[in-house]
């Protein structure tokens, strides 16, 4: 008998159930981070990323767990799934065609029903098993400061192909799903916002070489507000719907901005959260259509950032 055949009749004796756990919420609870909860509640849905508690039909926060000790409440999985019993050993696995509620709504009906007659929700959960062994915060953290931007590039990259080859998957629907099956894991993934920005620095400098400085810049925290800045002129337009010309507009923009956060350019001395205070002036706008300010320019940002701090305190 082959390998398929060994895998389809271990199938067929394997018990199933739904995947949902209902009981009385613990006392331990009282002390535990939501975080915490997520990893019990995923630990009795063995392996299933928990969606949203329910009291009867209300649907609760997770928040509000602690205020309701000793009550009964359901919690099924996200995405839908069942839990298979197999040799003495339970499993969590998604409902074929099923994805996380947020990612669902992103979609049109059409897109749905064809999604669940396909087999997208396989290469999800294995897209998602190879991305998060290899990016989340635990690894991500112990990178080098440079690393962290190469690292951020690279996964954009990966995240963009897949969503380029699944024609019935929205980039919205893809980084919600990912999100939603890290929920609970001992290990955190990132979110959904991560992964938006992610991939928009990797189309910002799509043809990078070696020698590009999205491979220079050491600052990580910067990347999302040089994101913002470079597009700035398309405001209101998603970055994949540009035009070819303003695409190469906004990746020269990126790029000048990116030289000016190494070595002596004008914004590498900044901390994140003064270059935070500059994303919307004339200054963030200088640098990415002028690649630098002038002296008196330079003069008046720093008084402009010294100003903020001041009335902040």
């Amino acid at each position: 008998m082959g390998l398929r055949e060994d895998l389809l009749k271990a199938r067929s004796k394997s018990k199933k159930r739904p995947a949902k756990w209902e009981g009385n919420i613990p006392k331990r609870f009282k002390k535990m981070s939501i975080y915490e909860m997520k990893i019990w509640v995923r630990e009795q849905l063995r392996g299933g990323p928990p969606g949203s508690p329910k009291m009867g039909h209300r649907e609760l926060k997770w928040n509000e767990l602690k205020a309701n000790i000793g009550r009964k409440i359901t919690v099924g999985s996200d995405p839908a799934g069942r839990i298979y019993r197999t040799a003495g050993v339970e499993e969590w696995r998604r409902s074929r065609g099923s994805l996380a509620k947020s990612a669902s709504k992103s979609l049109s009906f059409d897109m749905s029903k064809q999604i669940e007659q396909s087999k997208l929700t396989e290469k999800l959960d294995g897209f998602f098993k190879n991305i998060h062994s290899e990016y989340n915060r635990e690894n991500y953290n112990i990178l080098s400061e440079q690393n962290k931007c190469r690292k951020r590039w690279e996964i954009g990259k990966r995240l963009t192909v897949f969503i380029d080859q699944e024609e019935h998957l929205s980039r919205d629907a893809l980084f919600k799903d990912l999100d939603q099956l890290a929920q609970g894991l001992e290990i955190r993934g990132f979110t959904a916002y991560r992964y938006r920005y992610d991939c928009k620095l990797y189309f910002l400098s799509k043809d990078a070489t070696e020698d590009h400085p999205i491979f220079s810049i050491d600052k990580p925290e910067f990347l999302q507000y040089l994101c913002e800045i470079a597009t700035a002129n398309n405001s209101g337009t998603s970055y994949p719907k540009l035009s070819p010309e303003e695409t190469r507009n906004a990746r020269h923009r990126f790029e000048r901005l990116l030289h000016q956060c190494i070595g002596d350019g004008v914004f590498a001395e900044l901390d994140h959260k003064e270059l935070e205070r500059i994303v919307n002036t004339e200054y963030a706008r200088l640098v990415a259509t002028n690649g630098t300010l002038t002296d008196l320019e330079l003069s008046k940002m720093h008084e402009y950032i010294q100003q903020d701090n001041s009335e902040e305190e």
